[in-house]
């Protein structure tokens, strides 16, 4: 499958070092510059360089975890395991190897950000009683949004 699409799109050309880089650009920026930041990673080579080049020599602490290591709740990069899996099996364009997946990352992204605006301001953290949203219990929203409330905002523009 790898080799026909190959075939027909060409290679893929990987952007991992643009995106992490852009990622922890957009981290600094947010971060007081008092505070020390602490990234936790698997093992993947290219973390530690672009760590550095983002944040200097000595304004981080880098821990790196085996990616290998068994995959429950033990494991400290669990949270973000478990999270890209609800991902992957909440965001139909995710799912791999199926009519639904995405061929173009331009209709991909809408889509992204309605389930992370979702996930982040409208579910509450548990389904028992009234718990806060992710994104109020982190101070980036005052109060649980409704749905309603959602789609006045701005459309996406393609």
């Amino acid at each position: 499958m790898k080799k026909e699409r190959e075939k027909e799109f060409g290679k893929r050309k990987s952007e991992s070092r643009k995106v992490v880089n852009e990622v922890l650009s957009t981290l600094k920026s947010l971060i007081p510059i008092e505070n020390r930041i602490y990234i936790q990673s698997d093992r993947k080579k290219l973390y530690p360089s672009v760590i550095k080049q983002v944040f200097g020599k000595n304004g981080f602490v880098h821990l790196q975890e085996c990616s290998k290591r068994k995959r429950d709740k033990g494991n400290p990069l669990f949270p973000i395991n478990h999270t890209l899996a609800q991902m992957r099996d909440n965001i139909s364009r995710l799912v791999r190897r199926n009519w639904g997946v995405s061929k173009k990352r331009n209709w991909l992204v809408p889509h992204l950000w309605l389930w992370l605006v979702w996930r982040n301001y409208v579910r509450p953290i548990t389904a028992d009683g009234n718990p806060p949203t992710p994104g109020e219990l982190v101070g980036a929203s005052s109060h649980r949004y409704c749905p309603k409330e959602i789609f006045q905002w701005r459309i996406f523009q393609f």
